[in-house]
């Protein structure tokens, strides 16, 4: 080859591969910048969620506002057999983000009951890669809902990097009435494992009559120090006049030193919605946490 072809050739490979790095292009991200920035990770139950709010424009528009604030949610209580509802859900906050659009992975549908529900993992490729999803085998039927495993490989958000972190994301949406039970099944579950960056994200149903002060200060998996609850009990998740910290955050040890810290995204509040606006969204409010690599 030729000197001059060679420079021309190197040059052209060294352009493709900055592409990832140039805003505009079709792997860039949204948070294109030389500045280290958090990934942003949320849990949202948006209740009961199927063909009926997919046609609420209303419901749509503001699910997709909220969706479209994080880099990577999980989302539960999807009760659509035909997929659709969700699919619609996708299509409407990609809408927004075009230049960054999610990508998602769904469990199978799940539940004792007539009334099924799937999980989804919602993610943007810029900062997060699926290795793997499963949907865990639960042969002595110790949950209602199965809990649903998704293995990410994280990149740092704003930067062009080929390191990444691995982190395990399990979804669970508890049955009320058994929270307690679920919680530690889903413990003998984990506690082997203790040792991963795992990350717990769901409705677990953890508070107020669900599961009162005695038997919280009892739980294994709040007596283990392996694992940190980041959302307190004092908290209120819930969109209405109750006042309980049903939706949690949980991580271990080593998965605490990249999410020290988590919150509730109150969207009521944030786009100016009056409570019964914000009910017909969910009756839930986001948790939420940034991921610092």
């Amino acid at each position: 080859m030729k000197p001059a072809t060679l420079i021309l050739a190197i040059f052209a490979l060294s352009a493709a591969v900055s592409l990832d790095c140039i805003p505009g292009t079709a792997t860039a991200s949204r948070h294109s910048s030389s500045r280290r920035q958090p990934i942003r990770f949320g849990s949202f139950n948006i209740q009961i969620f199927g063909r009926k709010k997919a046609r609420d424009a209303f419901v749509m528009n503001n699910l997709a506002r909220i969706l479209n604030r994080y880099d990577i949610l999980v989302v539960m209580e999807i009760r659509d057999k035909s997929g659709e509802a969700f699919r619609k859900l996708v299509e409407r906050a990609n809408r927004d983000e075009r230049r960054d659009p999610f990508s998602y992975v769904i469990s199978v549908r799940t539940g004792r009951t007539v009334s099924k529900e799937q999980y989804a993992v919602l993610y943007r490729e810029s900062v997060a890669e699926v290795l793997s999803e499963r949907t865990v085998a639960d042969s002595g039927d110790r949950f209602q809902r199965e809990p649903y495993e998704v293995r990410l490989a994280l990149r740092p958000a704003g930067r062009c990097s080929s390191s990444t972190t691995v982190l395990t994301v399990v979804c669970l949406h508890t049955e009320p009435d058994a929270s307690v039970e679920e919680l530690n099944a889903l413990h003998d579950m984990l506690r082997p494992r203790r040792r991963e960056n795992l990350l717990i994200a769901g409705d677990l149903n953890a508070d107020c009559r669900y599961v009162n002060r005695g038997e919280m200060a009892a739980l294994p998996l709040r007596l283990d120090p392996d694992f940190l609850w980041l959302i307190g009990d004092g908290v209120d998740t819930t969109v209405k006049s109750t006042d309980c910290a049903y939706d949690r955050l949980i991580v271990t040890h080593s998965a605490y030193q990249l999410m020290p810290g988590a919150r509730v995204f109150r969207f009521d509040t944030e786009f100016g919605l009056s409570t019964d606006q914000a009910a017909q969204i969910s009756d839930h409010y986001p948790v939420e946490l940034e991921i610092l690599l």
